[in-house]
Protein backbone atom coordinates (compact mmCIF):
# COMPACT_ATOMS: atom_id res chain seq x y z
CA UNK A 1 0.00 0.00 0.00
CA UNK A 2 2.73 2.44 -0.91
CA UNK A 3 1.79 5.71 -3.06
CA UNK A 4 3.90 5.97 -6.01
CA UNK A 5 4.02 8.90 -8.54
CA UNK A 6 5.16 8.60 -12.13
CA UNK A 7 5.44 10.88 -14.92
CA UNK A 8 5.74 10.22 -18.40
CA UNK A 9 8.67 11.21 -20.61
CA UNK A 10 8.62 11.28 -24.89
CA UNK A 11 11.21 8.61 -26.51
CA UNK A 12 13.30 11.35 -27.34
CA UNK A 13 13.26 13.07 -23.67
CA UNK A 14 14.16 9.87 -22.19
CA UNK A 15 16.66 9.05 -24.39
CA UNK A 16 18.34 12.39 -23.71
CA UNK A 17 18.00 11.69 -20.02
CA UNK A 18 19.19 8.35 -20.33
CA UNK A 19 21.60 7.75 -23.15
CA UNK A 20 22.80 4.61 -21.97
CA UNK A 21 19.28 2.76 -23.22
CA UNK A 22 19.97 3.65 -26.87
CA UNK A 23 22.11 0.41 -26.74
CA UNK A 24 20.71 -1.92 -24.31
CA UNK A 25 19.40 -4.61 -25.57
CA UNK A 26 18.55 -6.85 -22.69
CA UNK A 27 15.03 -6.69 -21.43
CA UNK A 28 13.71 -5.99 -17.95
CA UNK A 29 13.17 -9.45 -15.79
CA UNK A 30 10.97 -9.80 -12.85
CA UNK A 31 12.33 -8.99 -9.47
CA UNK A 32 11.07 -12.46 -7.59
CA UNK A 33 9.13 -15.29 -8.59
CA UNK A 34 5.49 -14.09 -7.90
CA UNK A 35 5.90 -11.83 -10.73
CA UNK A 36 4.02 -9.04 -9.02
CA UNK A 37 5.36 -6.26 -10.77
CA UNK A 38 4.87 -8.15 -14.23
CA UNK A 39 1.52 -8.76 -13.75
CA UNK A 40 0.48 -5.12 -13.84
CA UNK A 41 2.17 -4.73 -16.67
CA UNK A 42 0.33 -7.58 -18.72
CA UNK A 43 -3.05 -6.42 -17.85
CA UNK A 44 -2.37 -2.69 -18.67
CA UNK A 45 -0.81 -3.61 -21.84
CA UNK A 46 -3.89 -5.99 -23.10
CA UNK A 47 -1.33 -9.58 -23.18
CA UNK A 48 -4.18 -10.42 -20.33
CA UNK A 49 -6.53 -10.32 -22.73
CA UNK A 50 -5.12 -11.43 -25.66
CA UNK A 51 -4.13 -14.65 -23.61
CA UNK A 52 -7.84 -15.03 -22.55
CA UNK A 53 -8.60 -16.79 -26.08
CA UNK A 54 -5.37 -18.95 -26.03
Amino acid sequence: GKLVTVKYLRLDRYHHRFPQALTCNTPLKPSNTHMNSMSHLRLRTGLANSQVGS
